[in-house]
């Protein structure tokens, strides 16, 4: 479930790196001390972000070269809310996770436990042990980017650039997640997260619309009849 959560995040993500990284911005700075660079201009942006709404499909690597698919809704409404679903189909069940402002709240269907704890607890954890959970990241604009990713450029044998994104604060979890865009750096083609040497998610978008009207029952999460509630 880590990896489909992680993969998740890094669509949403690697989505805004896409459009900080291809276009320039009018913004006026920050006060001091100004941050520059593309990772600059996604937190201007980001912080500028209303909502959004996003579509995707998630695959995971398995046994014989073969890859586990699974489709996946991502929603953000500024500051801080956000719902993901994850449609897997597995033992644990689809993945839901609910983050109202207050809590985050964290349900594996199937298992019929729903794991709760404070928003503000995993802000503070991520400042000083990393980005470790990346949905949160990016639906907290007071976790910047630039404090908390390095960031490199580069492009593939075509010629499509490749934006990879490492943490600066090393994680158990990922080393590191790439975006292949379009020629033009401004249509994600493919984000692949990396733990050493091999991939452990990858996403194809279907879907990436900014400020898109969401619905506030969205973001509100009721514990269902015969679910366990487990506070953190």
């Amino acid at each position: 479930m880590k990896r489909l959560t992680l993969a998740l995040a890094a669509a949403g993500a690697f989505l805004m790196l896409a459009r900080a990284g291809a276009e320039p911005t009018t913004k006026p700075a920050p006060a001091a001390p100004a941050a520059s660079g593309p990772l600059a201009v996604l937190d201007a942006d980001r912080a500028a972000l209303k909502s959004l709404v996003m579509v995707a499909d998630i695959e995971t690597p398995k046994s014989g070269n073969r890859w586990s698919k699974f489709p996946m809704n991502f929603e953000y409404a500024a500051p801080n809310k956000y719902r993901s679903e994850i449609k897997t189909g597995g033992f644990e069940g689809d993945l839901i996770a609910v983050a109202d402002g207050e809590f985050i709240w964290s349900y594996p269907t199937k298992t019929k436990k729903v794991t709760k704890i404070q928003q503000a607890l995993v802000v503070e954890s991520i400042k000083e042990n990393g980005p470790n959970d990346l949905l949160t990241v990016l639906a907290t604009p007071t976790l910047t980017f630039t404090s908390l990713f390095n960031l490199k450029g580069s492009s593939t044998d075509s010629g499509l650039p490749v934006l990879e994104v490492t943490p600066k604060i090393s994680v158990k979890d990922y080393d590191k997640i790439m975006l292949t865009t379009s020629a033009d750096g401004k249509t994600p083609v493919f984000a692949v997260a990396w733990k050493g040497a091999k991939i452990i998610a990858r996403v194809s978008f279907t879907k990436y619309e900014r400020n898109a009207a969401v619905s506030a029952d969205h973001f509100v999460f009721t514990v269902p009849a015969g679910v366990t509630l487990i506070e953190k």
